[in-house]
């Protein structure tokens, strides 16, 4: 832990703070991840926060650890004109919360925002993981080393701050996030059948939002899952953070397949909390299996059809042992992209 606190000290006297040029902020992570300092330029401060950080335990939520830098650059003290830089530092693989696909589609959110990110990785740290977390995986944004002080030895003689802001990466392209104004509820298959695969789901879910900006002018999205029954684990939410963290936190998966009750209460979010009047209305389910709950897949396909008839678009989503002739019948339009079926969920 204190070689850790020294490098990020070291880190800290590569820049010139003030209001003017440099803030620093402090997360860190283990089981969960907690802000330790919003920005400021206050450096003793900062090395006091280092220095008093609790004893290293736990797993490791990288994710977590991304969607709180995220927060501190874009809360107390940031600035609008200032470029925004967020340095994670980990020696393994993200181990709860998801696993690294996690991670990466966080760091995919995270980079859509704006931020540029350095990736460093030392011991078990994956070097595919940490490139597709950084901002360029070809360059100084990603480094993997064998230790902790292998890492230091290197930016000891670097110009962090020259790299911070050289013209290395080309600028951002426009957003391709769909700018639309709906109301969508994702329905995700927690059913035992799914078992082992709930991560890859939850990073599917997070890259599905991904593709929509979000806001009252523009998509809301909410989130059920289901097994025997159904539950809302999101009303519709402008908040990705807090939407990936209900993903992240969802219960293991297991019992049987309620695809018409995850229909249900993906029409009660639609027409609930949030809800506004005269937007397009999108339903996408997910599911690997079929409806093996009272009424089987008939009575998916009928509640499926009176969703319809409300005004809503279904897209279905199957893989799997899915139906693909279910499939069809429940999507909006079984010819097009409304129905999809593969083989697994990569």
């Amino acid at each position: 832990e204190q070689d850790i606190a020294a490098f990020g000290l070291e880190l800290m006297n590569k820049f010139q703070l003030g209001e003017e040029t440099a803030k620093v902020g402090l997360v860190h992570f283990s089981d969960a991840a907690t802000i330790t300092s919003y920005l400021t330029t206050d450096l003793a401060a900062l090395d006091e926060t280092l220095s008093r950080e609790a004893r290293a335990e736990g797993r490791t939520t990288i994710s977590g650890g991304l969607a709180k830098g995220l927060q501190v650059i874009t809360g107390a003290g940031s600035r609008a004109d200032a470029q925004q830089i967020i340095l994670l530092l980990t020696d393994g693989e993200q181990t709860i919360d998801g696993d690294d696909n996690t991670a990466i589609a966080q760091a995919a959110h995270v980079k859509s925002q704006g931020p540029s990110i350095f990736a460093l990785g030392f011991g078990t740290a994956k070097a595919a993981t940490l490139d597709a977390i950084a901002s360029d995986p070809d360059s100084i944004f990603s480094i993997k080393s064998t230790s902790i002080n292998s890492i230091r030895d290197y930016f000891d003689g670097a110009d962090l701050c020259t790299l911070a802001t050289s013209p290395r990466l080309p600028p951002p392209p426009p957003s391709t996030a769909c700018s639309i104004k709906a109301d969508i509820v994702l329905i995700l298959d927690r059913s035992g059948s799914v078992a082992g695969v709930e991560q890859d789901i939850a990073a599917f879910g997070l890259e599905l939002i991904n593709k929509f900006q979000l806001g009252e002018g523009a998509a809301q999205v909410g989130l059920v899952h289901f097994n025997n029954v159904a539950s809302i684990t999101s009303w519709l939410s402008t908040d990705v953070s807090a939407l990936a963290q209900r993903l992240n936190d969802e219960a293991s998966a297991d019992g049987y397949t309620s695809i018409s009750g995850g229909l249900d209460s993906g029409m009660q979010v639609l027409n609930g909390v949030g809800s506004r009047e005269g937007v397009q209305l999108i339903m996408l389910v997910l599911t690997d299996g079929r409806q093996t709950t009272s009424g089987g897949d008939e009575l998916a396909i009928q509640v499926a059809d009176s969703i319809k008839l409300q005004g809503a678009s279904i897209f279905a989503v199957g893989f799997g042992d899915a139906n693909p002739a279910t499939m069809d019948a429940i999507a909006s339009d079984p010819d097009s992209i409304f129905s999809i079926k593969s083989t697994n969920i990569g």
